[in-house]
This record gives structure tokens, sequence and C-alpha cells, in this order.
């Protein structure tokens, strides 16, 4: 089974991909390459403080090497190893498409109300960074997918999961 996590930051797409992991996903996210290429110009620096700097990658590298880049190499990577996968931050349409539309991946949005969230980043980066969460990519708000509460606390979020996991296995029986 593989899955396409999608939400908001700070929803908590990682902690989904983490709780997925003890039924055998692998997780992948699309922003590992993005961090890669940030480690390489600022090695002692931590990424997830860096947002907008991300963002910034993400959208250069876009440009020069075509929309999709960041989907072929995730890609990639995936196909060279077997198993179940996660990717764990959907974002972007082009990515919807490519892992939900053309590799069947189930997509799942993870729901998470604002201020738990903001609440959740601040803990996680001692940081807000505001301007960049304003130009947090919108494409996939509105997209067909499963919806997971994660507005209480880890165990609630892992109850709901394995409910949601013992529904979609049935469905594909």
């Amino acid at each position: 089974m593989n899955i396409f996590l999608m939400g908001k930051a700070g929803a908590g797409k990682d902690t989904v991909a983490d709780l997925l992991l003890r039924y055998g996903c692998q997780t992948i996210a699309l922003a590992d390459n993005i961090r890669d290429e940030y480690s390489r110009f600022f090695p002692n620096k931590n990424a997830r403080t860096d947002r907008a700097k991300l963002q910034e990658i993400g959208e250069t590298y876009k440009k020069l090497y075509g929309t999709d880049v960041w989907v072929r190499l995730t890609v990639d990577d995936i196909f060279n190893e077997y198993g179940s996968y996660v990717v764990s931050d959907g974002r972007h349409q082009i990515e919807y498409d490519t892992f939900v539309t053309k590799l069947g991946y189930k997509p799942v949005w993870i729901y998470c109300p604002d201020e738990v969230r903001y609440e959740r980043l601040l803990k996680r980066d001692g940081t807000l960074q505001e301007e960049a969460l304003k130009k947090e990519c919108q494409d996939l708000w509105e997209a067909d997918a499963y919806t997971l509460d994660n507005s209480g606390t880890v165990q609630e979020l892992a109850s709901r999961l394995d409910a949601f996991l013992k529904i979609l296995v049935k469905m594909e029986d």
C-alpha cells in the first residue's frame, strides 16, 4: 500500500509517516532532495528553520530543470527500492498527478487547525516563519483525498490512523 500525504505546514504529515513505519511502509519526502541541496550550501544550518530558502531552492530548480524535477528525483529514488512507500509531503498538483493519478497512491489530507499547527511549528522549529507560511503552496488544499484529523494527541492520531487503515484495507480486498 502506497500513501501520498498532504497538509499544511505543521499539520503532522511527518508524524503520520512515522506512525506508518510500524506497518512496514518506507517514508520518502519530496523535500528530501531540496534539503540535501540546502545542506550542500549551508552545511552547518538546520534546513527546517529556513523554510523561505527551501522554497527558493525548490522553485529555482523547477525553473532550471522543469516543474517536475523534484517529482522525477523522488520517483527515481522509490523505483530503486522495493516496498510500500509513504510520500510525506505532497504540496503541488504535479506531485498529486504523478503519485495519485499515475502511480495509484492513496491520497490522505492531514487536517489540523491553524492555532495547533502554529504551536507545533514554534515548538519544533523555534520560530513560526510567517512570511514563508504566507507563500505556502495551496495547490492541494481542496484535492480529493481521505481526511485524517490530527488536532489532538499523537495517541489519538494513532487510533484514527489504525481505523483509517482498516477501512482502506477492506476497500482494497
